[in-house]
C-alpha cells in the first residue's frame, strides 16, 4: 500500500434543523450526532490548505508517493487521486490559489528558495525569491522548530493567485560568499577590513580579500566602496561575472591616508550581484596618526547617544585579531531601530600609568554601556574613569543601527598624558530587518519575478509607515488587503494591523464590539475574500483564548467561540487559529473548551460556526464539532489543528492525532458540511389556457435545510414553460429563493413538464431538484366532437413584475408603494383577490372585477421588524364569474428587502450602581417609540426616535442593582430587539465584588 492513503466515504445528508423563529440556539444535544461525511485525504506533516470548491487539498507530506522525502502533494477529492506538485525538496506548508492552479512553497532545488508551481503547464515551478528583481540584501528567512532550522515558507497566497506574500531577511551579509582578510586570526562569520597602521597623510596601505562562493553566484560588476570616506579608498577585483560554488575571486583595496589627521575613517565595500547571493557588504575601518599627544579624553565620543541602552547580547563567542593586529569583539546582527551589545576584556598593558577609554562611533550607532547583568569576570568598563595601571574592566558596547547596513566602532585607550597606548579595539555590527513582502503577478500565472511585475513590497507596516516585527500574514481574496499580527510593540501587546496596498493606509482591526482594542493581545488573523471580515483571536489568559470575528463595514465584532447555550459568553478553555471561509460567513478553529456544543470532549477539536446569523440575530446561533469519527461520535483526546475553509464554508479540511475513519492515522481530513436542497410546492398547475395566452408566473420556494452553503444554478424547465425569473444562487443553511414559471400554450392538450433545479457545493453536484409542471392548451378553433357542448370561455391571468425588490428600510418604518400589474388575458371577466404571506410586506389591491383584456394594479410596501434580509410573497387569485369556467392558477410575486441593521451604543462600558450612561441609538425608525430595559437587573425607560430615526438618551443603573456584564435591550414598537455591545457594572469605590449597596 502506498505511504499515502485516501479514502472515500459515502456522503450522508445531515438531518434538516427547521426554524421560524428570530434567533434559535443550538439545543443541547450534538450537532454532529448522525453520520458524517469525512475522510481522511493525506498522511501529511504540514499543512492541509484547500481550494475555493473543496476539490483539492495540498500538503507537505514527509514521505510521498515514490518514496523522496519532504515534497508537497496536492490530493484530488473527485478523482480520488494525488499528484507530486514538487519534484525537489519542499520546507515548508504550502499556499494556494482559490482554484488549486498555483501553489506556493519553500523548497530546495540548489538553493533554498521560494516557489510558486503551476500545475496546468508542464515545466518546473517559478523561482519567486533569489531573482534579480528581489530588493537589494533579500534573503530568506530561517524558521525553528522542534530542534531544527529550516527557511520560512510563504506566509499567505491570494485566493484569485496574483498576489504572494512571505517573510525575508534583510542582511547585508550574504552567506552564499565567505570572505577572508589577509592576516586575520581568524574566519569571521561577519569579516571587515582594518587599516590600522597609523600612517600619516599621503601614506597608503593595502588588504587584500578572498572571496569564495559557498554556491553558484553572479556578479553584475566589480565592488564599489561607499561611506563618508569613500574617496580615501580604492579597489581592483577579479570578482565579475559567473563565480561557481568552490571557486575563489580577489578584491585589493588600497587606503591613501588624507587629511586632516587624528581622525578614524569608515567606509564599506560591496559587492555587485546579479541577484542578492553575490551582493555583500565587508565595513573597512581606518586611522590617521595623530603628530604630536592629544589632551586625555575621558568619555564617549558618542555621548550624545544617551538613549541608547544596553538592550540583548547579540555578540556571542570570544574577541579575535584582526588583519591589522587590533582586537575585534564579536560581530552582532540586530534588528533595525533595536539595540544589542557584545563584550571584550579591556587591558590597560601600562604598568605605570592609568588609562582612558575612548570609543568613536559614527552617527551614534555604538557606545559604552553597562548591562544588568554584567559577565563573571573583570567590572564593567567606565567610560569617564581611569583604569588602572596591569588592571581590566568589560568594555559593553551597545550599538542600534538607522538601516539596513554595516556598521563600525572603534575603541582606544590614552594614557593621562593624552598618547595612545598603542592597542585598538574594533567593533563590528550588522543592522538587519525582518519583513514581510508582497509581489503580484497581474497575469496570474505564478511567474512573480518576471521582469515586466512590480518587485517586492514590504507590508509590516505600522499604522505611522514604520516597519514594524510581524508574524501570521494573511491576504485578501485580490491581495489589496493584507492583514497581520505584531510582536509586542511599545505598550507590550500584540495588535492585529490591515494594510490597504492600493492606499497604503494601515489601521488596526482587531477590536471588540464596542470598536475599542482588547485589554491584551489580538493575534492570528484570518481575512476574508473581500478583507472586510476579519477573524482573529484575543487571549485572556494562556488557557483561556477566543475567537471573534469582525465586519468592518458594520463596524461590529462577534464572538465565535461561545458557549453552546449563551452566544454572549465565552468558552471555559483555550480556542485559536481560526481560518475564516472566502465569503467571510464561516469560521473554522480549534478548543479544548468542553461546553461549545452539547458533545463530551477531551483534547484539542475542530469546530466551525456560521458567524452570519451572529451579526444579523437571524437563524441557528452555534457551533459545530467536525473533528468527529464517520459516524458522528465524538473522538476522546484528539488533538486537531491547522484549519483551512473553501470559499463557501461547505468543507473544512483540518490536521488531527486521531483515527477519525477506518485504519485513520495522523494526518489531513477533510469534512464536507451537507446542504440539502428542497422545494415548496412540488408541483405547479397551469390549468387550461387559450394557445398564444402566457398564464402565472408561479412561484417555487427552494431552500437550504443542511449543514453546509449549496450552489443553485439556473432553472430550466421545457417548452410551453418557461423560467421567467429567478433569486437563486447562494444558498447557506437556512436560507431560500424563488424561481417563477409560467406557461405559454402552442397547442391544444395536455403539456406534462418539469422544472429541474441543480445543486452543487463546490466541485460535488448534486441531484437535481424537480418540480412536476401541469397545464393544458385549448384550441378554439377545434369544432366539439359529436355530441358534445361548445368550450366555454376560459379564464386566465398574468402578473408582472414577478419579483419586486425593495431599497433597504429602517427598522419598523414603511416604504414607499411598489406595484404588481395584473392582466385578465382569458376570455371572461375575474374577481381579483391579493394576499401576503409575510406581515411585513403589507398588501392592497385597486382590483375588483377585472373584464377580459383589461389590467389593474396591487400596492406592496415593505416594513421589516426584523434586521437582515427579509422575504415574502403575494398571491394573486382570479375567480371566474361564468358559471363552468374553471378558476386560473393563481400568480405569485415574489418581494424582498433588506433592513438597514440599528445600532446601539452605551458609553461609558463601564459603569458604577447609581450612575447613569448615555444610551445613542441609530438607524431605528423615524419618530418612534423605543423601549429600553437592562437584559439583567432593573430599570425601564422609553424613548421616542428623531426624524432621522436616532436617539440619545441617558439610562440608571440603580443603586441596589446586579454588578456584571449586562446588555441594555432596545425593544421599537411593532420591531424585534436590538441589543447593545456590553456593559460592566463595577463595584462603587471602596465596595466588595459582592457588595450590593449599603442600604
Amino acid at each position: 500500500m502506498n505511504s499515502v492513503r485516501f479514502r472515500l466515504i459515502a456522503v450522508v445528508t445531515a438531518a434538516a434543523v427547521a426554524t421560524t423563529a428570530l434567533i434559535v440556539l443550538l439545543p443541547r444535544r450534538s450537532v454532529a450526532a448522525e453520520p458524517i461525511d469525512i475522510r481522511q485525504v493525506s498522511t501529511s506533516t504540514a499543512g492541509p490548505v484547500i481550494s475555493g470548491d473543496g476539490r483539492f487539498v495540498a500538503a507537505q507530506l514527509e514521505t510521498t508517493l515514490n518514496g523522496a522525502n519532504d515534497r508537497i502533494v496536492m490530493h484530488d477529492q473527485l478523482t480520488d487521486k494525488d499528484e507530486v506538485v514538487s519534484d525537489f525538496q519542499a520546507n515548508s506548508q504550502p499556499v494556494m490559489s482559490s482554484d488549486g492552479r498555483l501553489v506556493g512553497f519553500a523548497g530546495v532545488n540548489k538553493t533554498s528558495q521560494i516557489f510558486v508551481a503551476d500545475r496546468s503547464k508542464p515545466g518546473p515551478p517559478h523561482q519567486v525569491t533569489g531573482t534579480p528583481s528581489d530588493l537589494e540584501f533579500q534573503r530568506m528567512l530561517q524558521c525553528r522548530g522542534e530542534g531544527i532550522t529550516f527557511e520560512c515558507g510563504p506566509g499567505a497566497m491570494a485566493r484569485d493567485g496574483k498576489t504572494i506574500v512571505f517573510p525575508a531577511r534583510l542582511d547585508p551579509h550574504s552567506p552564499a560568499l565567505r570572505i577572508a582578510v589577509d592576516g586575520s586570526s581568524v574566519d569571521r562569520d561577519h569579516p571587515f577590513v582594518d587599516f590600522d597602521t597609523r600612517g600619516t597623510p599621503g601614506d597608503t596601505s593595502q588588504a587584500h580579500l578572498t572571496v569564495t562562493a559557498n554556491r553558484d553566484v553572479t556578479f553584475s560588476g566589480p565592488p564599489t566602496i561607499g561611506g563618508p570616506q569613500a574617496t580615501a579608498f580604492s579597489s581592483t577585483s577579479t570578482c565579475t561575472g559567473k563565480l561557481a560554488a568552490g571557486a575563489t575571486c580577489t578584491v585589493d583595496v588600497t587606503l591613501t591616508f588624507p587629511a586632516p589627521t587624528c581622525t578614524t575613517f569608515f567606509a564599506t565595500l560591496q559587492t555587485q550581484g546579479a541577484t542578492p547571493d553575490a551582493r555583500t557588504l565587508v565595513p573597512m575601518i581606518a586611522e590617521v596618526a595623530c603628530p604630536a599627544p592629544q589632551p586625555p579624553r575621558r568619555e564617549s565620543a558618542a555621548a550624545a547617544c544617551s538613549d541608547l541602552v544596553p538592550g540583548q547580547r547579540a555578540g556571542f563567542g570570544s574577541s579575535s585579531v584582526t588583519n591589522a593586529g587590533n582586537l575585534g569583539a564579536p560581530g552582532m546582527s540586530v534588528p533595525v531601530g533595536r539595540s544589542g551589545f557584545t563584550s571584550i576584556v579591556v587591558t590597560n598593558t601600562d604598568t605605570e600609568t592609568s588609562v582612558g577609554l575612548a570609543l568613536n562611533s559614527p552617527d551614534c550607532t555604538f557606545d559604552l554601556v553597562t548591562p544588568d547583568q554584567p559577565d563573571a569576570g573583570p567590572p564593567p568598563c567606565n567610560p569617564t574613569g581611569l583604569l588602572n595601571p596591569g588592571a581590566q574592566c568589560t568594555a559593553y558596547v551597545a550599538f542600534r543601527g538607522p538601516n539596513v547596513g554595516a556598521f563600525m566602532a572603534d575603541m582606544q585607550l590614552f594614557r593621562e598624558n593624552g598618547t595612545a597606548l598603542g592597542q585598538s579595539y574594533r567593533f563590528e555590527a550588522l543592522a538587519i530587518q525582518d519583513v514581510w513582502l508582497a509581489r503580484t503577478d497581474s497575469t496570474g500565472t505564478g511567474d512573480f519575478a518576471n521582469p515586466s511585475n512590480p518587485g517586492p513590497g514590504i507590508v509590516n507596516l505600522d499604522i505611522d509607515g514604520s516597519i514594524i516585527e510581524a508574524v501570521s500574514p494573511s491576504v485578501s481574496g485580490d491581495g489589496r488587503y493584507v492583514a497581520f499580527q505584531t510582536r509586542e510593540d511599545n505598550d507590550g501587546r500584540d495588535r492585529v494591523l490591515r494594510l490597504d496596498r492600493s492606499t497604503g493606509a494601515v489601521e488596526e482591526v482587531g477590536l471588540l464590539d464596542n470598536g475599542k482594542p482588547p485589554n491584551g493581545d489580538a493575534v492570528a488573523p484570518s481575512l476574508s475574500r473581500s478583507g472586510q471580515r476579519v477573524a482573529f483571536v484575543t487571549p485572556n489568559s494562556a488557557d483561556n483564548s477566543q475567537v471573534r470575528v469582525r465586519d468592518l463595514d458594520l463596524g461590529r465584532t462577534v464572538l465565535a467561540s461561545a458557549r453552546a447555550n449563551d452566544p454572549q459568553q465565552e468558552a471555559r478553555a483555550r480556542s485559536s487559529q481560526p481560518a475564516l471561509s472566502g465569503d467571510g460567513t464561516t469560521v473554522a478553529f480549534t478548543s479544548r473548551g468542553s461546553d461549545l456544543t452539547a458533545d463530551e470532549t477531551t483534547g484539542e477539536q475542530m469546530y466551525v460556526r456560521n458567524v452570519e446569523a451572529d451579526f444579523t440575530g437571524v437563524g441557528e446561533r452555534g457551533n459545530e464539532l467536525v473533528s468527529v469519527r464517520q459516524d458522528g461520535s465524538t473522538a476522546p483526546d484528539v488533538q486537531s489543528f491547522s484549519p483551512t475553509v473553501d470559499e463557501f464554508g461547505a468543507y473544512v479540511a483540518f490536521q488531527s492525532t486521531g483515527a477519525l475513519v477506518a485504519d485513520g492515522t495522523l494526518g489531513s481530513y477533510v469534512v464536507r458540511r451537507a446542504g440539502n436542497a428542497g422545494v415548496d410546492p412540488a408541483s405547479l398547475e397551469f390549468g387550461r389556457l387559450p394557445l398564444g395566452v402566457t398564464g402565472g408566473p408561479l412561484a417555487v420556494a427552494v431552500s437550504n435545510t443542511g449543514r453546509g452553503a449549496i450552489q443553485v444554478a439556473p432553472a430550466a424547465a421545457p417548452a410551453p414553460y418557461k423560467v421567467e425569473s429567478s433569486d437563486c444562487d447562494l444558498l447557506r443553511r437556512g436560507e431560500s429563493c424563488t424561481v417563477t414559471v409560467s406557461f405559454r400554450p402552442t397547442k391544444g392538450g395536455a403539456a406534462p413538464g418539469t422544472l429541474s433545479i441543480a445543486t452543487r457545493q463546490g466541485f460535488a453536484v448534486q441531484e437535481p431538484v424537480a418540480v412536476a409542471l401541469s397545464g393544458s392548451g385549448l384550441d378554439p378553433t377545434e369544432p366539439p366532437g359529436p355530441g358534445q357542448p361548445p368550450a366555454p370561455g376560459v379564464a386566465a391571468l398574468s402578473v408582472s413584475p414577478p419579483r419586486i425588490a425593495f431599497a433597504e428600510q429602517a427598522l419598523a418604518s414603511i416604504s414607499p408603494v411598489q406595484q404588481a400589474v395584473v392582466r385578465n388575458v382569458g376570455s371572461v371577466p375575474l374577481r381579483i383577490s391579493a394576499s401576503g404571506t409575510s406581515a411585513e410586506f403589507p398588501v392592497s389591491s385597486r382590483c375588483g372585477l377585472l373584464p377580459a383584456g383589461a389590467s389593474c394594479s396591487v400596492d406592496v410596501r415593505f416594513k421589516p421588524n426584523v434586521v437582515g434580509e427579509r422575504s415574502g410573497a403575494v398571491q394573486i387569485r382570479g375567480q371566474a364569474t361564468q358559471a363552468g369556467v374553471r378558476d386560473p392558477a393563481a400568480a405569485t410575486v415574489t418581494v424582498t428587502g433588506a433592513t438597514a441593521v440599528p445600532v446601539l451604543t452605551v458609553e461609558p462600558f463601564m459603569i458604577r450602581p447609581g450612575r447613569t450612561a448615555a444610551a445613542t441609538g441609530t438607524g431605528f425608525a423615524p419618530n418612534t417609540e423605543v423601549k429600553l430595559v437592562w437584559s439583567q437587573g432593573n430599570g425601564t425607560s422609553t424613548v421616542r426616535t428623531d426624524a432621522a430615526g436616532n436617539f440619545t438618551v441617558p439610562v440608571l443603573v440603580v443603586r441596589r442593582d446586579v454588578l456584571g456584564s449586562r446588555e441594555l435591550i432596545a425593544s421599537p414598537a411593532g420591531a424585534s430587539e436590538v441589543r447593545s455591545t456590553p456593559v460592566l457594572v463595577i463595584p462603587r469605590t471602596g465596595q466588595p465584588p459582592a457588595f450590593l449597596s449599603r442600604g
